[in-house]
């Protein structure tokens, strides 16, 4: 059985039955974050609709394995509103797959009060 780490946002239907067919097993998924905005601030270039219909995918084409969803709190931007979406984000999987194939991991980033965005003025905010 192979296991791996994927975008479930660049997941087709096409895709999501030859993954099953060929008898993949658990899958990491980096949401980061349930957040629309929290991503387009970290520049994930992905949305969280195409993300959902991978998982929409997966589950029409029979696949049994875990989905490990890795969510980095803390990053820049997250407000408590965020967080929340981010606990949608985790019931919407759930909702697509079913709870005992959704497994949250949580990570916490450490920003560093004065770590720098490429490109951006060192002394805003100063």
């Amino acid at each position: 059985m192979v296991s791996g780490y994927i975008r479930t946002s660049l997941i087709s239907q096409e895709l999501a039955h030859l993954m099953v067919r060929s008898g993949v097993g658990d899958l990491e998924v980096a949401i980061t974050s349930g957040s629309q905005a929290v991503l387009n601030g970290l520049k994930m270039g992905f949305r969280l609709d195409s993300l959902y219909q991978g998982c929409r995918y997966l589950k029409e084409a029979g696949y049994q394995g875990k989905i490990i969803l890795n969510f980095s709190l803390n990053s820049p931007g997250e407000t408590e509103q965020t967080l929340l979406e981010s606990v949608d984000g985790y019931n919407t999987i759930v909702e697509i797959l079913g709870e005992k194939q959704v497994y949250p991991m949580l990570f916490f980033l450490g920003i560093q009060p004065n770590t720098r965005n490429p490109g951006s003025n060192p002394w805003e905010n100063v």
